[in-house]
């Protein structure tokens, strides 16, 4: 790849190729598995007549998000959305800053700068504030791990069970809801859209492209197969209620 493009999901150096007929693009991406890139002849078409317009090759707007949840009746179900959020961490990658919504009262130290904790006691309070934070920071990309199945649909589920816009979760005003959805390696559950935004599900792009094959693809896992530390350890508790 001579490196004038870039990929969305993991920053590879990529290169265009010309198709003239739809057949012969079937026949490609048929034959070539792992291209990458948008099919889209509409895209395509603005990409190309356009291209003192579209700045491709910055860096993206990225915010990673993970949530926290009470879990009373057992694992929270995204499709039911009964349990409380109790937290909502965010790192926005232009701040170079982390922002992390709880529903008590932190008194410790951060071990690392640039974390900026907000209590908000209230859970419909903290929901609004998140997607008060959204608008306004209005990120491209939000990264997640296992958010496919989980951290996505139960946001939204959770938000529209409360009774509040759930909608406002999209820049475009427009959520859309899916009745299942598939990973990488066969699990299936309910899904979201939110318009406007590229939803990226990092336990799927480690699935798609790392070829690790190992036999639990949890988070733990995939932290020590990259070096890095796994999961704080939360033995001691009986369940995430007892370490909230």
């Amino acid at each position: 790849a001579d490196g004038t493009f870039k990929s969305f999901t993991n920053g590879k150096p990529l290169k265009k190729i010309n198709i003239n007929h739809p057949g012969e693009l079937y026949n490609f991406i048929k034959d070539h598995p792992m291209a990458y890139g948008y099919n889209n002849r509409p895209h395509k078409f603005i990409r190309d007549e356009f291209p003192n317009t579209l700045d491709s090759n910055h860096e993206f707007h990225e915010m990673f998000l993970d949530i926290e949840t009470r879990s009373e009746f057992g694992f929270p179900k995204p499709e039911l959305a009964q349990e409380e959020v109790t937290m909502i961490q965010l790192y926005d990658n232009k701040l170079k800053k982390y922002i992390i919504l709880g529903r008590k009262e932190f008194t410790g130290v951060f071990e690392q700068t640039g974390v900026e904790y907000l209590c908000i006691p209230d859970e419909k309070k903290l929901l609004n504030t998140f997607m008060d934070i959204l608008s306004k920071l209005n990120p491209t990309v939000i990264k997640t791990f296992n958010g496919l199945l989980f951290d996505f649909p139960y946001l939204t589920n959770r938000i529209k069970i409360l009774g509040l816009d759930y909608n406002r979760l999209s820049p475009v005003r427009d959520v859309k809801f899916l009745d299942e959805v598939m990973t990488q390696d066969g699990m299936t559950g309910v899904g979201v859209s939110w318009e406007g935004l590229y939803l990226v599900d990092l336990r799927e792009n480690f699935l798609k492209y790392a070829y690790a094959g190992l036999a639990n693809n949890g988070l733990g896992n995939v932290s020590n197969y990259y070096g890095f530390e796994g999961k704080i350890d939360h033995s001691e508790f009986d369940s995430f209620d007892g370490q909230y």
